[in-house]
């Protein structure tokens, strides 16, 4: 793009030590072997000769660093001024990494600001200790580039589709897999076919090296491929999805709704998104929506747009460099919006998965806070603490209205006495400031009696001490405790009995759904039909009742799926041994994870069915996330998830016996759940969650008793 917009470009790799591009005259064209070393890593004036004559030799008007490797050499070694960008996932390291540690240290030391390209990326700056402005990266239009997929018009017999399926370098083998058969299953619908590319395969180093334009490359090595499904997270995805983003092929690209991608499809306006078996769908939206009638692109695949100045991508870089930003500033969302101030707080971080209860719920919340007004979010690691709960004491110092801060706890209590602290202080200000504040419990395990999650009996202790200390700051200092439902209000109070004095104020804040993961629910028009168990395996999961009761369910009608953690595979085939399952055809089990999980052909039933005393007073995740994939939903009368079942009328509810269960699946294998479905993923959505917190703080404020938000 630098070479299309008239620019000479000189391309220096800092990891390998070694020019990519160069002038043939450039008075650096040699590298010493003693740059590479890591002696010479940090220290010594010889390195740093070099580094200058590297740079201030090429008499270069804009010196442009991209990754932390480049970013720290420039810092250590360098006087000048640079543009640092970041990419994401670059941040995506442990404090074990040191080089990548020290570079880091390094580049926030000497650059008052960072270019990254989304807020969760601010967020893992901040918890390695940043102290620079963070900044976006500018997003340009890449109309210039040479198509990267081939005209459906082109693709020969038997061809069409052929669907691209592109994923990060580093991938779980088998979740990649679960992807690929997925879209494949769709792309076959239409006679083609679906084939994993690793992202970074279509643009290496040597190509750098030779010179090569990455469109004529990737397009190259996708030849063939009519369209693209975009999943995952790496540093190249918000640059492939520029490119694809273009009037010739965005038409038949689908991007999948990461927290990053999400992001960038926010800002480019680009709505085919999606996550887990959703993704699929809205690529068989694509495939089904004319694609397939043979018309060739807007733009041929051999003609490149002419630049504009317009293009010059230098441009955006340079008023972003040369925007005055005090150094601690962040460019978020929330802190240019207008209104009241909103506050996401959570103990443990955003995380980019589409499994796992914990960090799902904290992304949909946080997504859904945002779909209100974007929220400044808060972590308790002490280096986002501190910085972001700085930025809301002056805001709302600054006269900023105080809206609405929403806090979750996580399995352990926050470690940090600082953070502890600084919570005390948040809550206090935002309360005087006129805001109403809600904190969620998801659980207090450690208060169990029989919890054996230490060993040393003073370390748990402490461990209690630090829970209950937690708790108190988060009572007292908001309006109204979150459980998971009533039925876990009752338990934690039971489980605090004794031990806190204080009264606390309860509601419940169950899961919802999210629309990004939620596919077409399925009306019931088959005689087959496909029981669903998805959890765990153990003490905690029993399920006696279940696997007694299918064993008397008809061989002819009902098939039997385990959807399990590969590590209680083995447990799960003595529990079917012990009701002589192990061999039957009827059984399948499958170690994906439940947004991919593919039914079979017919009607599928989720069972939530556990004969422990723990899933009485639990709210499975997994509630939701049936609701999600459109499988209505049977367990027992007694359970938490009872009244949310039977009120949504997406399931039914049964006995604790082998008899109770089989009748109800019976029945519900014959009723047509589909309306009922559509209509709870409205009631029961996460935006829908915010709703009703809000007309619950209201109550809280107008004095009222705090009603139930199941």
């Amino acid at each position: 793009m630098l070479d299309d917009a008239g620019h000479t470009v000189d391309v220096f790799d800092a990891p390998s030590a070694q020019w990519l591009r160069r002038r043939a005259y450039h008075p650096a064209k040699v590298v010493p072997d003693w740059v590479r070393s890591w002696t010479y890593r940090s220290t010594g004036n010889a390195i740093n000769s070099f580094y200058r004559l590297l740079v201030e030799g090429g008499d270069y008007d804009d010196v442009v660093t991209s990754g932390i490797a480049a970013g720290g050499a420039m810092a250590r070694h360098c006087e000048r001024g640079f543009t640092p960008l970041l990419w994401r996932g670059d941040l995506d390291f442990s404090s074990a990494r040191v080089v990548l540690t020290e570079d880091f240290e390094a580049l926030t030391s000497a650059a008052g600001r960072i270019l990254l390209e989304d807020e969760y990326e601010f967020d893992k700056a901040l918890s390695k200790g940043s102290n620079s402005a963070h900044l976006l990266h500018s997003t340009r239009p890449v109309d210039s580039l040479r198509p990267l997929l081939q005209p459906p018009s082109a693709a020969g017999a038997g061809q069409y589709p052929k669907v691209a399926v592109l994923h990060p370098e580093r991938m779980s083998e088998a979740r990649l897999e679960a992807y690929r058969r997925m879209l494949d299953a769709v792309a076959q619908r239409y006679g083609g076919s679906a084939e994993a590319v690793s992202a970074a395969s279509l643009y290496r180093l040597r190509d750098a090296q030779r010179n090569r334009r990455f469109d004529d490359i990737a397009s190259t090595r996708l030849e063939g491929f009519t369209h693209a499904v975009l999943i995952g997270v790496s540093r190249d995805h918000s640059s492939l999805a520029d490119a694809f983003d273009a009037p010739a092929t965005r038409d038949r690209f689908v991007v999948e709704d990461t927290i990053g991608m999400g992001f960038w499809a926010d800002r480019a306006g680009f709505g085919r998104t999606g996550r887990g078996a959703r993704l699929g769908e809205v690529l068989d939206e694509v495939l089904s929506g004319g694609s397939e009638s043979g018309a060739d692109p807007v733009q041929p695949a051999d003609t490149v747009t002419p630049p504009t100045t317009s293009d010059d991508p230098m441009v955006p870089l340079r008023r972003i460099m040369e925007r005055p930003v005090p150094r601690l500033y962040e460019e978020l969302r929330a802190v240019e919006a207008d209104g009241p101030l909103d506050v996401f707080f959570s103990t443990s971080p955003l995380e980019d998965r589409t499994n796992g209860a914990r960090p799902q719920r904290v992304r949909n919340m946080a997504e859904a806070l945002d779909e209100r007004s974007p929220a400044v979010r808060v972590y308790s690691t002490p280096g986002v603490f501190e910085r972001r709960a700085d930025l809301i004491h002056r805001l709302l110092r600054g006269g900023r209205a105080a809206g609405l801060l929403y806090a979750e706890n996580s399995t352990s209590p926050i470690p940090f006495d600082t953070t502890l602290n600084g919570l005390e202080r948040l809550f206090a200000e935002f309360r005087a400031a006129g805001g109403r504040s809600a904190w969620f419990v998801r659980d207090l395990h450690w208060l169990e009696k029989d919890a054996d999650f230490l060993d040393d009996p003073e370390r748990k202790q402490e461990f209690i001490k630090r829970g209950l200390r937690e708790l108190s700051i988060a009572g007292q200092g908001t309006d109204v405790l979150l459980a998971p439902c009533d039925a876990s209000a009752v338990g934690f109070e039971s489980l605090l009995a004794g031990l806190d004095d204080a009264e606390y104020r309860w509601a419940a804040m169950p899961p919802a759904v999210a629309d990004a993961n939620a596919v077409t629910p399925h009306a019931n028009a088959s005689e087959t039909t496909t029981l669903l168990y998805a959890g765990g395996v153990g003490s905690f999961y029993a399920m006696d009742s279940y696997l007694q009761a299918i064993t008397s369910l008809p061989t002819e009608r009902f098939r039997f799926d385990f959807l399990v953690r590969p590590a209680e595979v083995e447990n799960l085939v003595g529990f079917l041994a012990a009701h002589g399952l192990e061999d039957d055809a009827r059984v399948a089990i499958t170690t994906d994870e439940l947004d991919v999980y593919a039914p079979r052909e017919g009607v599928t039933i989720g069972t939530v069915l556990l004969d422990s005393e723990y899933a009485r007073f639990a709210f499975p995740y997994k509630t939701v996330s049936m609701l999600e994939k459109g499988f209505p939903l049977l367990t027992y009368s007694d359970m938490a998830i009872a009244d949310f079942v039977e009120s949504n009328e997406i399931g039914t509810t049964c006995e604790r016996t082998a008899a109770s269960v089989a009748e109800a699946l019976e029945a519900m294998s014959r009723h047509d759940y589909t309306d009922a479905i559509r209509r709870a993923r409205v009631t029961e959505s996460w935006t829908a969650r915010i709703r009703q917190l809000e007309a619950l703080l209201d109550s809280e404020r107008e004095g009222s008793q705090p009603a139930s938000t199941s």
